[in-house]
Formats: structure tokens, sequence, C-alpha cells
């Protein structure tokens, strides 16, 4: 490489640097506040959300927001009720997940849910099919699983705990993948016209609302580095580059 071209691309890293710290220093962070209520309404408006997950379909059939279910830092409690068809049954049920808050180009999602509780009830036409097909056990009730530890089947009990345990992640992954996709709260004003520069810091609850931190900082230093680490990349390839060729001509000389 030559030198010149090495002591453009430094002093490109240098102006990056210094640009880089100045935003550090002196553009301050911005704090958006959204309720809980606007949350609600949000989710509520997609009602009810409706997937084929695996072997299942899944209505969600009612959902509740609380930004202090669980009281950690970073993380709501959602509280939803569903309806399950699969293997030829069905039945309706609960579960209780907390999610984190994600920022992404000018809205909050909530996403990463994690299982907390979980439990369903089989339709009566089920609990039929489940009193004549007692060796399938394909459903993941409380009431089949009673009256299994009454008769002692233990084999049946065993396979029913397995599928039970299945279960609750089946329906956490599909809930999270629909809630992933549903924005709880968009950017307004002057802070929308800069939303891709910003990046979510921080996030706490209050009993109604949410105070999220998005820093440009933050977003200016993940550019940098990514910059940074291309036009290094681009000096050591040019030197290699150079290097080999070097190489080759002075073999193809020989």
């Amino acid at each position: 490489m030559s030198p010149r071209l090495a002591k453009i691309l430094i002093g490109g890293i240098a102006v990056l640097v210094a640009i880089t710290l100045a935003i550090v220093a002196f553009v301050p962070d911005i704090e958006v506040r959204f309720t809980e209520t606007e949350a609600q309404d949000a989710i509520e408006e997609r009602l009810p959300l409706i997937m084929d997950y695996d072997n299942y379909r899944l209505d969600v059939t009612d959902v509740e927001v609380d930004f202090q279910g669980r009281g950690e830092k970073g993380r709501v409690a959602i509280f939803s009720a569903f309806k399950i068809e699969g293997l030829g049954l069905a039945g309706s049920g609960n579960i209780e997940t907390t999610s984190r808050v994600r920022y992404d180009d000018g809205a909050f999602y909530l996403s990463d849910l994690l299982l907390d509780d979980f439990e369903i009830t089989p339709s009566l036409a089920s609990r039929a099919k489940l009193a004549a097909w007692k060796k399938l056990m394909d459903t993941f009730i409380d009431q089949v699983e009673a009256d299994l530890e009454e008769q002692g089947d233990r084999e049946a009990l065993a396979k029913f705990a397995d599928l039970k345990a299945q279960i609750g992640p089946v329906v956490r992954a599909a809930l999270n993948r629909r809630m992933g996709e549903i924005p709880v709260y968009r950017l307004k004003g002057s802070a929308a016209n800069n939303a891709a520069r910003l990046v979510l810091k921080d996030v706490a609850f209050t009993d109604t609302e949410a105070i999220a931190i998005l820093s440009p900082a933050q977003a200016m230093i993940k550019i940098a580095t990514a910059v940074i680490g291309l036009l290094l990349g681009g000096l050591f390839f040019l030197d290699w580059w150079r290097t080999t060729s070097a190489r080759a001509r002075l073999t193809h000389t020989n």
C-alpha cells in the first residue's frame, strides 16, 4: 500500500474517532415515555392472534400487559388467554410470560418472551376422546393428570408429563413470534426523524408507564466501530494484496 493511501485511511479513522467522542460528550440521551395503556391498546387492535405452529392452531384471544408484574428491571409481564387445536383435540388455557422491550427504527416491541406459568383445559369433546383414546394422551391438562394418578397408570402418566412439558414452549414460541411483530409505541416528533440513529440504552417501569432512554452516542459508537473495522480490514487486505502481487511478479520474473 502506498504511504499516501495509508495516510488517508488513518486520517479518516482519526476524524471518525473525533466525531464519535464529540457526540458522546455533547449529545444528550433522549427520554421516551409511553404508557401501559398505549401498549395494551396496540396489542388489542391485533387480537385475536391466529397462528399455525408445528401441528397446532393457536388463537390468542386476550392479552394483558403489566409493566410491574414481575418487578424485574427491563421486563414486562404478559398474561395471555388462548384456544388451541391439534392432533384431533382442542382446549383453552392461559400462559404467563415475561418480555423485554426491544427498540427498532423508531418503534418499541415486546419480544424474547420467557415462560413463567402455563395451564390448559380440554374441551368437552376432547375429554370424551381422551377417555376413549387413553393411550394417546395428546393434551396437557390438570384433570387428566389427576385421573392418571388415581388409576396408577405410570406409563401414561410419564407420557403425559413429557407432552405437557412440550406444549408450554410451543405456545410461548408462537406467541413470541407474533408479539414481536406488534409495535406497542412509535416515536413522535423530532425523535422520530432521528430514529435510525438511536439505540435503546435502558428502560424502567412505573405502575403506569415505561421510561426508555435512547442514546445517539451509543448508536454512533456502534457505527464508528463498524466503520473503523471495515477501514482496518481494508487496510490489511490492501497490504496483503500488495505483498502477494509483488511476490507473484518476482516469481514470474525469476
